[in-house]
């Protein structure tokens, strides 16, 4: 009995007692309630389907999202461009990464269909070079994925228009974005609380994917396409590639279950194949061609894969689209730090340009050239930084183009990830020891471990000429020299060889070494 039931009981009696009518105890009459009101769903006019690409570019408002990548319908590119030209005023096109042409970029252009550079590729590395210097070709937003998310979000970025790819609607009336979800479903559905346009190409060749699925009516103007979306160049992994990834790949246990997330860049093209016998689950911003080989895989060890945009083939693309392991979410969700930070044994696995002696990494510019964006970087380095049981690696050749080290006494450019949110930096020549938690000096030595063996000596002095690293430290360090260099693919080592005796990296004994070695090969199971 409850404490209602007991007070009525007591009640009861007491008017039993009193000769009371027990008529007073009954419930009063309930209050009139209006009955609840079914709310309407929202009535929404059919999109407007219009004849062609230039006919839909006219509709545009004068802040235009394009889509990510592939999502982007590239047959409207030019149309909307002169249509931007013709009229008054400027119109602010904001772009991630894209396969636009360089046409969208150019000085005469970019007046009047201005670049609001989210990302930077190719086509736009030099209108974004000129913008770091003041020149204004473009607008340059550099803050991170997550960062720009929350500005959507907010309905901060003054956007009227996106223009995207989709799918045909399916059974229920929803159209898939296809191969993108990232900034672009943001920017969706900022756009359609504000009342502004949807222009869509409707593609057969787009992907249905989950997770990135909006209503057909949502959209204000539809064009029918059946062009095959834009593919990203898949480069083959060589033997400096491979041996990154093998070094990476060392530093994750195949007995244990991981959450990987891998981002852009060529260093990282072995990845995929390295992952092949590992157990994971995918959490990762890119879906590069590796990491849709391997979800893809018939026998495939992957359990749920979440992007935030696909960047690969066209085949993988419509593999990944019938893969219900495959999930396409917004940046706002796969690139918070603090929800990252959550996946179990978490690794992220990214690039750089160059990596100071104490970690800290520059993978945006190279001096005024501006090569690429801060784009996901700092949040995954981040989120797996703070993961209990994460592992952030940088991974990247040790050499650049021009033959210079990428390991640097000082980075040359704006640091994209600080050092306490590395926790490895890996190279073709191996992998640091953990970097969290040592001194400044304990991290330089680990540097110079995996910098270029032809670069070692010079790095080793200028780091004993500045406190960082003992006599001691430095000549062991350029005694490491020889062993690297014996132990080099085959095919590198009498160059290497040579060039470590021209920098007194090398004795003439041990240099004779090196060259008899390779003419004569050791017999297997001879010493």
């Amino acid at each position: 009995m409850n404490t209602l039931q007991k007070l009525r009981s007591v009640t009861l009696g007491l008017c039993l007692g009193l000769g009371l009518s027990t008529s007073a105890l009954a419930a009063p009459p309930a209050p009139h309630v209006e009955a609840p009101k079914v709310a309407q769903p929202v009535v929404r006019p059919a999109p407007k389907v219009v004849a062609n690409h230039a006919e839909a570019a006219k509709e545009i408002g004068h802040g235009v999202m394009v889509a990510t990548g592939s999502a982007m319908p590239a047959n409207m590119m030019p149309a909307m461009r002169e249509h931007a030209l013709g009229r008054q005023g400027r119109t602010n096109v904001f772009y991630m990464p894209t396969f636009a042409s360089e046409e969208n970029f150019k000085e005469g252009v970019t007046d009047k269909w201005h670049p609001n550079l989210l990302f930077v590729s190719k086509p736009n590395r030099e209108a974004a070079s000129l913008a770091a210097q003041g020149q204004g070709r473009a607008t340059l937003h550099r803050a991170s994925l997550f960062e720009l998310a929350q500005k959507l979000e907010k309905d901060e970025l003054p956007i009227d228009t996106v223009v995207v790819r989709v799918s045909p609607p399916d059974a229920e009336g929803n159209v898939s974005l296809g191969t993108s979800s990232d900034l672009t479903m943001l920017a969706v559905q900022s756009v359609l609380r504000r009342g502004g346009k949807v222009i869509a190409e409707v593609n057969p060749n787009v992907p249905h994917a989950r997770g990135n699925r909006i209503p057909y009516a949502s959209l204000s103007h539809v064009v029918h396409g059946n062009e095959m979306l834009a593919e990203a160049i898949q480069l083959v992994p060589q033997a400096t590639e491979q041996s990154i990834a093998q070094n990476v790949i060392k530093l994750i246990p195949v007995n244990v279950k991981h959450t990987v997330q891998v981002g852009i860049g060529d260093s990282l093209a072995g990845i995929g194949d390295a992952l092949a016998n590992h157990p994971i689950d995918i959490w990762s911003e890119m879906a590069p061609p590796g990491l849709l080989k391997l979800v893809n895989a018939p026998n495939s060890k992957v359990g749920q894969a979440v992007f935030s945009f696909m960047h690969a083939d066209n085949a993988s693309y419509k593999a990944a689209g019938a893969n219900p392991r495959v999930t396409l979410q917004p940046s706002l969700i796969v690139n918070d730090p603090a929800l990252i930070a959550q996946k179990p044994n978490m690794v992220a696995i990214n690039t750089g340009l160059e990596v100071d002696l104490f970690g800290n990494v520059n993978a945006e510019r190279d001096g005024n050239k501006v090569i690429s964006a801060p784009g996901g970087q700092p949040d995954f380095m981040k989120g797996a930084s703070m993961a209990q049981t994460g592992r952030a690696i940088m991974a990247l050749r040790s050499t650049a183009k021009g033959n210079t080290s990428t390991i640097v006494i000082g980075l040359k450019g704006p640091t994209t990830t600080p050092k306490d949110n590395v926790d490895h930096v890996v190279t073709e020549w191996g992998a640091t020891a953990k970097l969290r938690g040592l001194s400044d000096g304990q991290r330089a030595y680990q540097m110079i471990t995996v910098a270029h063996p032809l670069f070692r000596g010079e790095l080793a002095d200028t780091a004993k000429k500045r406190g960082l690293i003992t006599e001691g430290q430095a000549y062991a360090l350029k005694a490491s020299v020889f062993h690297a260099i014996r132990t080099a693919p085959v095919e590198t080592r009498e160059v290497l060889a040579n060039a470590a005796l021209e920098k007194n990296l090398l004795s003439n004994d041990e240099h004779t070494e090196i060259v008899v070695e390779i003419l004569v090969p050791k017999i297997p199971g001879k010493k």
